[in-house]
């Protein structure tokens, strides 16, 4: 379309250019051809192009729209390019294979690189939470690296992982923490996610419905995300893309505590209560005296402000290179990452490096690789055992305490101070995690005839790992003369996969046939050693040690074969069919039981390519989607867990011996889940809105459990299939182009699941009881089972006989009596709440003004129940000489009518009963990025000689909207245990973040 006449003056060209309906285009770019000489539009469509000659070729190329050729001197002011129908169909990637997203018969949900380029994201789960529907990510801790929750769909298993397989290029890799002092003195569990550089994700894709993960059959029931990462394209020319970042983050929110004199008046009134009501006076063995503030007059002790930054520093760097040829792509990225933590000696560090490489011999010859290597370094501390973690130790504190003594030595946990000594444990420890990381693949396609493809993949994903924590003579728990732990692990991840695809068209009716081949092989090897006994705190290696305490080597090895097939067919672009079957075996299990196959079948209506559709209507597309298949589960069960083992180091009679320490189960086989799917997919207003739902119901049968065993048969446990779980959801997905101009644009993201768990049977029917919760036929998986809050005892009249005879008076908690035998028993436990939200999900807008944009990010979550774990200590109203929350403390009960949730100030462990007085409602509305950035414009961008530059400012964990009195809501520091979801041990809590930064093409 031409408005009017441009001409070229002194070689610089400018414009601008747009889609059919006048739209700007962001990101267009434009290049001299034959040269690197080039620029991108900026977000008003512009561009300004500096020629070498009045008579050179300008390439115009733009992802979805056909690539235009024009001389300099035929440029017009406004250029209008072209969709192209066939780019224009997104696509997505499914198992061994990309497919277009109208052709897709299971059920998926995608993120696109784009989608998130005007976010600022650190790590893979970070861009997937909120962002699409179905995936379900709690966060353990605010921990830099720590560990998260993925989950898809629900819960999948009891005992197992409920992990989804990650499959990064076409490598499914594990997702465990390999680490091994991860639980010495309390060390925090690591995000093994957080090896790969997210600056580098093209795409992500999320495999959900068994007819999208039936393919990987037996790995496959907890969903499968496809992670692809960024290559070069043909025909592009090199670009160059320089980013930094740097951002301070602090806590956000601070929890009140008591101060000295608050402290005092409660502790005391505590104190004289047990006394009084026990009728104890001095020098009788049971009584207690009553604190005085040693240091009157002094002000009081903040502990958290004593271990924690007032802001930890966050940066990011990374340049990154992309160029294409005819016949050679190539893209190559070189990162660092570097996260202080929020207490005062953590750090984190990533250094990653990646390189993709395409390369086609001939017309039917095509090569690549990639590889990616990695390395982080974690200086841990103390922080997700509810026992040590330093955060929840520290508050515990009472008001009046100090770290040190006047002499300058340590105040002494347990001695000086009720709690162990925050600033003791830092400064006598040092704890650090190196993780190395190689993940490679090699392919190689051949295109044997017309339609048909071979493709040979072999891929590799290699993780060491170093643990080494040395704690001092003066650590409060080190040994007389300190002690070293040096423990190293490896894992070796190898898979060889063999495809052959064909495709044919015959008129109206096509088909893809797939099949394949696959070995995989894993093997792990670590090795611990602890040493003690240093001639000085000033050794650091253990070869000092004055003796070896303990030392062990382990290992092992899996293998998995595997077959497969899908067929993929359509008629006339209305109807779609998709079947799909694969056969794998194990080596974990015994004979008999090592092969599970697994089966989908899946159909498609395009309704809106029917005849008697209406063309012109709100509807642009419509499709109804149908699915099941079967999928299965082994991450639950060791290497050897279906045959006994024997170790070493047993005594029998003063003679060394091997023993028998795991009883055989040769029946043991896959957990497998059938699910079955029902979707639509709706496009309106010529594809302005697009919406998606689904609702599904997955069944879960064979559940692992390590069943305990009675001690006469020499055994804890034995590793059994015990019962079956059912899943039911529902899935909603909008986008919408609300308002699209030159000037103004306004596009909304909004996704919504809800979950539906409970476990169908258990063997035996029996509940089992998992400290504060339970398994129970009918009932979610991990439901709290404790004792009920039923308000406070007014007087002494409310109290039941038995219940007084134990000491319990006016003031104290009033629990359910299930039972009605007016006493306290086990018996009156009941399942009083849920770990697994109602429904969860999130919200996106994004604005565009001129060359400023915004964006604001929401996640939100209704429905699950936190128990308060790590505040059990100071909400005990005065029962230990723990510091207390000030909100408590003061509102105590003190008398008939002064309060009936919070109880009387009292020695009793009455009161501190796992109940649902530290059960809490944790619902949350969470800002959980908002995003303001402003892109250079084109003529001034094109006398810097750079293609495009975007500045921006970013906070992350703005604002959390919510009624739970801790830190953070969205937390579960079993991270990786199904059974005992939803417990805050009172861990770091994510960190509000402020972040500035740039991005810069060449």
């Amino acid at each position: 379309m031409l408005t009017k006449e441009y001409v070229v003056t002194k070689k610089n060209v400018n414009g601008t250019i747009v889609d059919k309906d006048g739209n700007p285009l962001i990101g267009v770019t434009i290049f001299e051809k034959g040269t690197d000489n080039g620029c991108i539009t900026d977000f008003n469509g512009q561009y300004q192009l500096s020629l070498s000659n009045r008579d050179a070729v300008i390439v115009i190329s733009y992802v979805g729209y056909k690539t235009q050729e024009l001389k300099g001197d035929q440029l017009v002011e406004k250029i209008v390019l072209e969709e192209d129908a066939v780019a224009l169909d997104e696509l997505v990637v499914v198992g061994y294979a990309v497919q277009k997203k109208k052709e897709l018969t299971g059920s998926t949900s995608s993120l696109k690189a784009s989608d998130k380029k005007l976010s600022v994201t650190t790590s893979l789960d970070q861009m997937m939470q909120g962002n699409l529907s179905g995936v379900n990510i709690t966060n353990a801790s605010g921990m830099p690296g720590g560990a998260v929750r993925v989950s898809i769909r629900g819960v999948g298993s009891i005992n197992g992982s409920n992990e989804p397989l990650f499959v990064i290029d076409g490598i499914p890799v594990s997702n465990s923490d390999n680490s091994g002092v991860n639980g010495r003195f309390g060390g925090s569990v690591q995000n093994p996610l957080s090896m790969l550089n997210p600056n580098d994700i093209e795409s992500i894709d999320v495999l959900k419905d068994a007819a999208a993960t039936a393919i990987y059959g037996s790995r496959a029931t907890n969903g499968v995300v496809m992670v692809t990462t960024k290559r070069g394209k043909k025909g592009q020319r090199t670009t160059v893309n320089l980013s930094a970042s740097y951002g301070l983050q602090s806590l956000p929110k601070e929890i009140e505590m008591a101060d000295s004199d608050l402290y005092l008046t409660v502790r005391n009134e505590a104190v004289n209560n047990y006394n009084t009501q026990n009728n104890l006076k001095p020098g009788d063995n049971l009584y207690k005296t009553l604190e005085v503030n040693p240091r009157p007059g002094q002000p009081d002790t903040d502990w958290i402000d004593l271990i924690t930054h007032d802001q930890a520093a966050v940066q990011n760097y990374e340049v990154s290179v992309s160029s294409g040829s005819e016949k050679t792509r190539f893209y190559s990225s070189l990162g660092y990452f570097d996260q202080e933590g929020i207490i005062l000696t953590n750090r984190f560090r990533r250094y990653s490096l990646r390189t993709n490489v395409d390369h086609d011999i001939s017309n039917a010859f095509q090569t690549g690789v990639s590889i990616a290597l990695s390395k982080t370094i974690n200086n841990r501390v103390p922080n997700d055992n509810v026992g040590n973690g330093i955060f929840t130790r520290s508050i515990e504190q009472r008001p009046f305490d100090v770290p040190f003594k006047e002499d300058g030595r340590y105040m002494i946990g347990g001695v000086d101070i009720p709690r162990h000594n925050g600033i003791q444990v830092l400064n006598e420890q040092k704890s650090k995690n190196e993780w190395y990381r190689v993940l490679a693949n090699a392919y190689l396609t051949i295109k044997l005839l017309e339609g048909l493809e071979y493709k040979l993949s072999l891929s590799g994903d290699i993780r060491y790992s170093n643990d080494y924590l040395k704690l001092t003579k003066d650590h409060p728990y080190g040994s007389p003369k300190g002690e070293i732990t040096d423990y190293r692990s490896m894992m070796q991840n190898y898979l060889i996969d063999n495809t052959l695809t064909y495709t044919k068209q015959i008129k109206d009716f096509n088909f893809t046939a797939l099949g394949g081949y696959s070995m995989q092989e894993i093997n792990t090897d670590a090795s611990s050693i602890v040493g003690k006994d240093f001639p000085s705190s000033q050794f650091d290696y253990i070869n000092a040690a004055g003796r070896i305490n303990s030392a062990s080597t382990t290992g092992g090895k899996n293998r998995l074969i595997s077959t497969f097939f899908r067929l993929n067919m359509g008629y006339a672009d209305r109807y779609l069919f998709t079947f799909s079957i694969r056969a794998d075996g194990s080596s974990k299990f015994a004979d008999g039981n090592q092969w599970g196959t697994f089966p989908s079948v899946s159909g498609a209506w395009r309704i809106s390519n029917e005849s008697f559709f209406p063309k012109d209507g709100i509807i642009s597309d419509l499709k109804l989607r149908a699915s099941w298949g079967m999928t299965g589960n082994q991450e639950g069960i060791g290497n050897y867990d279906s045959r006994s083992l024997a170790n070493g180091g047993h005594n029998y009679n003063g003679q060394d011996g091997i023993a028998i320490t795991t009883l055989a189960n040769p029946d043991l086989k896959w957990e497998k889940s059938d699910q079955t799917n029902i979707g639509l997919d709706l496009s309106l207003f010529n594809d302005r809105v697009t919406v998606g739902m689904d609702y599904f119901i997955k069944n879960t049968k064979d559940l692992l459990y390590d069943r305990p065993l009675h001690t006469t048969t020499g055994f804890s446990s034995i590793t059994q299939n015990i019962g079956s779980m059912r899943n039911t959801g529902f899935e909603f997905n909008v986008e919408s182009h609300n308002i699209m101009n030159d000037r103004f644009s306004w596009d909304t993201q909004f996704n919504i699941s809800t979950i539906k768990n409970k476990l169908t049977s258990l063997i035996d029917e029996k509940p089992i009881p998992v400290g504060n919760h339970v398994l129970q036929v009918g009932q979610p998986i991990g439901s709290f089972y404790m004792y009920k809050m039923d308000g406070i005892y007014q007087d002494n009249q409310e109290v039941p006989e038995k219940l007084y005879a134990k000491g319990v008076r006016a003031g104290d908690i009033k629990y359910a009596d299930k039972d009605n035998d007016g006493d306290l028993t086990p018996a009156d436990k009941e399942i009083v709440g849920k770990p697994l939200p109602d429904f969860f999900g999130g919200l996106t807008n994004r604005f565009r003004y001129g060359n400023f944009d915004l964006t604001i990010f929401n996640t939100f979550s209704v429905g699950n129940d936190v128990y308060a774990t790590g505040m059990g200590g100071i909400d005990a109203v005065g029962h230990n000489n723990y510091g207390m929350r000030k909100d408590i403390a003061a509102n105590r009960w003190t008398g008939p009518g002064t309060n009936n949730s919070i109880p009387r100030a009292m020695i009793s462990t009455h009161n501190t009963q796992a109940s649902t007085y530290l059960l809490h409602d944790g619902s949350y509305f969470k800002f959980k990025d908002v995003t303001l950035g402003y892109t250079l414009p084109s003529n001034l961008t094109q006398k810097l000689n750079i293609s495009n530059m975007r500045v921006y400012l970013s906070a992350q964990n703005l604002w959390t909207i919510s009624s739970y009195p801790g830190y953070d809501p969205e937390v579960s520091y079993s991270v990786n245990n199904s059974k005992t979801m939803g417990e805050d041990a009172m861990t770091v809590p994510q960190l509000r973040t402020f972040v500035c930064g740039f991005n810069l093409t060449f």
